[in-house]
């Protein structure tokens, strides 16, 4: 089907939605409707459709002038920004909020470039890989920021989008951007990962040393070791070492990784950890 004829379909039933009406009714009244508006207006995709027995996360074809593509209807309702469909398909028990088109794109990423907050952060809610990324590497917050979207670049970054991974053309979303207003967000948020991490090496940093220097010192009064026997120098140089060694390993664990594919391996251990338990 033709972007225009989703369009026209998917506005009127966004339109003609009452929450009240369907949350009352069966989880599926959602699908229902669609299932009506197709089968009227286009058979042959409704026909396509019943073969997968209406399966929600379905990829129908998505045309936009001479590009083909393959979407569900979260994706298109997401590109769309039609919040009240949605907001009604993320109710249902079997939908997939991380089901991608050919071109690896998520229903957030679309979401993203709809210029509605509220849509980008009902997938949020709802789980979706704020850090995704498509064919190119790009994250939602690179949809967002290149198209210019302040209120959607504000819902990713406030939720914890990292605004330093780089794509494949190693470009971070600042880069992409061309509104200064969007611009002073990525800077702020680029400071704030940065700052963390630097923040942890020094804490362990000082942590180490004012504990070294607890140890010698309590060695010295308990354990009656002279003072000239341990150079007062020589035990403020190894504490300072180790210290500065300490705060060095601290600040390499925690520092934000720009390379996509490794945050997305550790997100995915992460995942497979929690699931095991």
């Amino acid at each position: 089907m033709q972007n225009g004829d989703w369009k026209t379909i998917l506005n009127t039933i966004n339109n003609e939605i009452n929450f009240a009406q369907i949350f009352n009714q069966t989880e599926n009244n959602i699908i229902d409707i669609i299932k009506s508006k197709l089968r009227k207006n286009h058979p042959d995709t409704y026909n396509k459709w019943q073969i997968s027995d209406f399966d929600v996360n379905y990829l129908f074809s998505f045309q936009e002038q001479h590009i083909y593509n393959k979407c569900t209807l979260l994706h298109i309702s997401a590109y769309y920004g039609l919040e009240n469909i949605v907001n009604a398909l993320l109710k249902l028990e079997k939908i997939d909020v991380h089901t991608t088109n050919k071109y690896r794109v998520t229903p957030l990423h679309w979401a993203a470039i709809s210029g509605n907050a509220g849509v980008v952060r009902a997938l949020l809610e709802n789980r979706a890989n704020i850090d995704a990324i498509d064919q190119a590497e790009a994250t939602p917050l690179h949809w967002a920021v290149k198209d210019g979207y302040i209120s959607t670049t504000k819902v990713l970054l406030e939720n914890g989008a990292n605004p330093l991974l780089k794509d494949k053309y190693n470009h971070i979303p600042r880069n992409l951007t061309r509104n200064d207003y969007i611009e002073q967000l990525l800077k702020r948020a680029e400071k704030r990962r940065l700052f963390k991490p630097r923040m942890i090496g020094i804490t362990v940093a000082c942590s180490t040393a004012a504990l070294g220097s607890a140890i010698v010192a309590w060695l010295m009064i308990r354990r009656n070791i002279a003072i000239k026997r341990v150079p007062i120098t020589l035990a403020l140089t190894i504490i300072a070492i180790v210290a500065l060694v300490a705060g060095n390993i601290a600040y390499r664990t925690f520092k934000p990784s720009t390379k996509v594919n490794v945050i997305q391996t550790v997100r995915r251990r992460n995942s497979e950890a929690i699931s095991a338990v």
